[in-house]
């Protein structure tokens, strides 16, 4: 509509002044883009000059191949059911982005995308805390498959998953899940001689807490059970969590959860330092590259503006 393209128009170009890195031009690409995972013009309009200095920090930090990070990361949080206001979706994305910056891009936008993915339900679940925190050094242990399967950790949760939550579990593993004391008895599928042969869903003590934060709930619940029962070397740990996640992906992803918590420790301090979004007016101030950065995008619009003041009437010459 005229309307929405006058609204895009006056918004690109006030954009590029509050984002020096960006252009009217970009930023008017950037809400046609944006429209089709927001779903209307204006959020669209809305979230752009977020999406833009995002982009701008993204690509000073990942250097060259990061031309589209801001927008796999906006794709990211549709997946992940984070787009339906603006403030959710400046929140989510300056999280991501502290988790991008803090691994000096080694875990980028594209890596929550497949791993959003292939988590399948388990990703709506998860907390911001799980998802922006422990799920990035997940991501980099089981980047580019290996152990991890496709999809990364994605694959690896949504079978502990199933597991845990959906009840999914094979019946030799029943007994010993029953010996950790971890079965509600009353979502136990009981045989006529009263053994266990199935799971109702919920049926594994604190699945509630698995459905947001897995690492938690392996520190908190299974980690204390296994210790209780006596399984306290390293290699009774993962005989046991093998025989109670014989999938292949969570039987690598469980015992990283619930024996490395040092690990996931150590980059939640760095992911909690990392400016994200806040950064963006001390980098164009300070950074080298940032400033050549908004010094090119400001060219541009100068250029731009010309063109439009002077080729309707070099036209109207012709």
């Amino acid at each position: 509509k005229n309307l929405y393209i006058a609204r895009a128009t006056s918004a690109a170009w006030f954009a590029s002044g509050k984002v020096p890195t960006s252009t009217a031009t970009e930023n008017l690409s950037a809400i046609r883009e944006l429209r089709i995972v927001v779903g209307d013009t204006v959020h669209a309009i809305t979230n752009m000059p977020v999406v833009q200095q995002l982009q701008a920090i993204l690509q000073n930090t990942k250097g060259s191949g990061a031309q589209d990070e801001a927008y796999t990361v906006a794709k990211a949080l549709e997946m992940k059911g984070a787009v339906r206001t603006p403030g959710q979706f400046n929140v989510q994305a300056d999280m991501m982005a502290k988790a991008i910056i803090a691994s000096g891009g080694k875990v980028g936008a594209q890596d929550f995308l497949s791993t959003f993915k292939y988590g399948r339900s388990a990703t709506l679940g998860w907390s911001d805390a799980f998802t922006y925190k422990i799920l990035p050094t997940l991501i980099q242990e089981m980047k580019g498959g290996g152990a991890g399967g496709k999809g990364g950790p994605g694959n690896a949760l949504m079978s502990a998953y199933s597991a845990v939550v959906g009840g999914t579990v094979p019946q030799k593993a029943l007994k010993v899940w029953q010996q950790l004391g971890l079965l509600d008895k009353s979502k136990v599928v009981w045989t006529k001689t009263g053994s266990a042969k199935g799971l109702m869903p919920g049926g594994i003590a604190g699945s509630d807490l698995f459905q947001s934060n897995p690492f938690a709930w392996a520190q908190t619940v299974l980690a204390p059970a296994l210790t209780k029962a006596g399984i306290k070397s390293d290699q009774g740990v993962r005989q046991t969590l093998q025989y109670l996640f014989p999938n292949l992906t969570a039987g690598f992803v469980m015992p990283q959860l619930v024996t490395q918590a040092w690990k996931f420790q150590r980059d939640q301090k760095l992911i909690s330092g990392a400016s994200g979004l806040s950064g963006y007016k001390s980098l164009v101030a300070n950074d080298p590259h940032m400033v050549k950065a908004a010094l090119m995008a400001q060219w541009n619009n100068a250029l731009t503006a010309l063109g439009i003041t002077i080729l309707p009437a070099l036209i109207k010459g012709t």
